[in-house]
């Protein structure tokens, strides 16, 4: 039966995962490409702080790895890699966004043979390795020759925002946390909406004045 939910469970994150980027590109029609993302962490937070005060669940930090991993979580992970990923994501499509975010287990991989020696890869994962970068050098370099477009700076964006979620998520390993991975990823997510919040507001909205006062 565990299995059964296991199954469950895992299709339904596959779909919304998936369903995730056509969902943010027609975001994009009626909010600012930081504000909205933000917002995905405010519910997000909300939701996963209510389960684990309703579940008993330890969530106050305690140890220096607890304060580490939520830093690192909230900053690197979501904040950076939000960021960089929303804003290519706008200049780009949400076809090639779910192309972009295949090269996150690759990036982790390359992140753990620097941080976590106990994890490396074997000689044969290496070349796996290897053979992962070189897709995604094909993903980003444009069809008709190296053209440094919008487009390639919107791969570009979303590149360096996978790689913030990925090196996120090896450095929260490598702080060695003590509190259940609920609690801080709720931390986490709090941390980097006040961040994205943050960055809407000194980006954003001047920008926006500005094109408003252009129009007019």
């Amino acid at each position: 039966m565990k299995r059964y939910y296991d199954a469950v469970a895992f299709v339904i994150l596959v779909v919304a995962k998936g369903l995730s980027f056509p969902a943010f590109e027609i975001g994009l029609q009626y909010f600012p490409v930081l504000f909205l993302a933000a917002l995905r962490f405010d519910l997000a937070s909300v939701l996963i702080f209510s389960y684990v005060l309703t579940a008993g669940v330890a969530w106050k930090p305690r140890t220096r790895g607890d304060f580490l991993a939520i830093g690192t979580g909230g900053l690197v992970a979501i904040t950076f890699a939000t960021a960089f990923w929303s804003i290519g994501q706008e200049m780009t499509t949400s076809t090639l966004s779910g192309l972009m975010a295949s090269l996150g287990p690759v990036l982790t991989a390359g992140f753990t043979w620097l941080l976590l020696p106990e994890d490396r890869l074997s000689p044969l994962g290496l070349v796996g390795l290897s053979i992962g970068f070189l897709g995604a050098l094909v993903i980003m370099l444009p069809g008709g020759g190296l053209a440094f477009g919008q487009g390639f700076l919107g791969k570009v964006l979303m590149f360096l925002g996978v790689a913030g979620s990925a090196l996120g998520g090896v450095l929260i390993r490598w702080s060695k946390p003590t509190m259940p991975a609920s609690s801080q990823t709720a931390w986490a997510l709090l941390v980097g909406a006040i961040f994205l919040h943050g960055s809407s507001v000194v980006i954003e909205n001047p920008l926006r004045e500005s094109t408003f006062s252009a129009a007019s």
